[in-house]
């Protein structure tokens, strides 16, 4: 799913008109698509293994990829660590593609106060999946190739630090970055811890706007 967000970002970059006026709900369905597929298919084959295995076998911390059978784990692990490395790519081709139009057009395109802060939150993005799950990855990736044993059982559990780091990330990037995502997250803030953030009078009111129905690309330059 990171690469296909990836994608998203540099197709709208690459087709900006086209990105806003395309039909929101076909478009994300197809993008969502072969994550959708390709998790459906592995967490089948994992769960009919779960249930033939009768071994019940412990594992080290809450990492239930380690119940998956090996040779089953090796494919989610290398799969997921090379297009991580696609994200990257694809993050860079952006960096690439900003500063070729600014050279092009022959203006500073982030002094621009929206523009700038787009590009500042892209470069954060890309810095925080960089040192968390790129990083959980492509280290899985390297301990795969590796013959099995302690150290390696430990260091696939430990990996989980860097996963749950990533799974929030992208919410305190915006939490930083975004003033609309920033009023966004506080109000549901209020509304699920009313006595700290004062007192929700109508959280029904209020679920209404907490989905934004405008592209992406105008969240981020939102000042």
């Amino acid at each position: 799913m990171f690469l296909v967000l990836a994608l998203d970002i540099l197709v709208s970059l690459l087709w900006p008109v086209r990105h806003v006026l395309v039909k929101t709900s076909g478009y994300v369905f197809i993008l969502s698509l072969p994550a959708i597929s390709y998790s459906i298919v592995y967490t089948g084959f994992a769960t009919l293994h779960v249930i033939r295995d009768k071994s019940n076998p412990t594992i080290l911390l809450c990492n239930p990829p380690q119940v998956v059978e090996q040779n089953l784990s090796k494919i989610w692990i290398n799969w997921n660590g090379f297009s991580n490395v696609g994200v990257l790519l694809v993050y860079l081709a952006i960096y690439i593609i900003i500063r070729r139009r600014e050279k092009r057009l022959h203006i500073h395109i982030v002094q621009n106060n929206s523009q700038r802060k787009a590009f500042h939150s892209l470069l954060w993005l890309i810095l925080v999946f960089a040192s968390t799950w790129c990083t959980l990855m492509i280290t899985l990736v390297v301990v795969s190739w590796m013959e099995p044993s302690l150290e390696v059982t430990v260091i696939q559990g430990y990996m989980v630090v860097f996963a749950l780091m990533a799974y929030s990330a992208n919410y305190y990037v915006y939490f930083a970055k975004n003033l609309m995502y920033r009023r966004i997250f506080l109000q549901q803030l209020k509304c699920l811890l009313p006595k700290r953030f004062a007192t929700c009078s109508s959280c029904a009111t209020t679920a209404h706007p907490v989905t934004p129905s405008v592209p992406i690309s105008t969240l981020m330059k939102k000042p």
